[in-house]
């Protein structure tokens, strides 16, 4: 009998001391109450850590870093971090001895120089003949009337009163009168037997009068 009540006595013993290391433990981990009152039916939702702030504070960190370093090699090489394009400039047309016809002002009333010094020649012909109006003009045979006079000089001035020019606008024969009152046909291409042509420039004076009509 002492046996039974000895194995009786440990088990109660056994279920008291298990009972309280369980209660001990339930009380360890308790959850966290609410920070207020809670609605009935309604489940507060569960509480994380923010991270995000983490993650996006990692992120703009590493766009400076990359930023100061993209900083640092421009200013190593010398380059700026924006060129500004430079505007384009319109093309400036060459200056040329050979006028065309529509920018030479000429009728009567208007003076020029002929540049025979340019030309490299000392003379030039001045052949018999006129012309009604501008056109197109043929020096070969202009070449071909007589001669009348000529003029000399480095800078021969004219009274410039017609233009005949061949197909490519420029001055090939022009009509003329000296200062003396000479009136004829001077040649202002010249061409030359295995030379390349010569054209005479044709350099209109200032202050002559307005142009004739046509």
């Amino acid at each position: 009998m002492r046996v039974v009540f000895y194995s009786l006595g440990a088990l109660v013993v056994g279920l008291v001391l298990g009972s309280a290391a369980g209660w001990v433990q339930m009380r360890g981990h308790r959850p966290p109450q609410s920070q207020g009152p809670t609605l009935p039916g309604v489940e507060e939702a569960p509480v994380f850590e923010a991270q995000t702030a983490l993650f996006a504070d990692m992120a703009a960190a590493h766009t400076a870093a990359q930023a100061q370093a993209h900083t640092q090699a421009a200013k190593a090489m010398g380059t700026p971090a924006a060129a500004t394009p430079a505007p384009p400039q319109a093309a400036v047309p060459e200056a040329t001895d050979a006028n065309p016809v529509l920018v030479l002002p000429h009728g009567p009333g208007f003076f020029a120089e002929l540049d025979l010094a340019a030309a490299g020649v000392p003379a030039v012909t001045i052949y018999a003949g006129s012309m009604a109006r501008d056109g197109l003009a043929n020096p070969a045979q202009t070449a071909k009337a007589a001669k009348i006079g000529s003029l000399r000089g480095p800078l021969a001035r004219v009274e410039l009163l017609h233009i005949g020019f061949q197909k490519d606008a420029l001055p090939a024969v022009v009509h003329v009168r000296t200062p003396e009152g000479l009136e004829g046909l001077v040649v202002v291409r010249l061409a030359k037997k295995g030379q390349p042509e010569t054209a005479i420039a044709i350099r209109p004076l200032p202050g002559t009068a307005e142009p004739a009509a046509p």
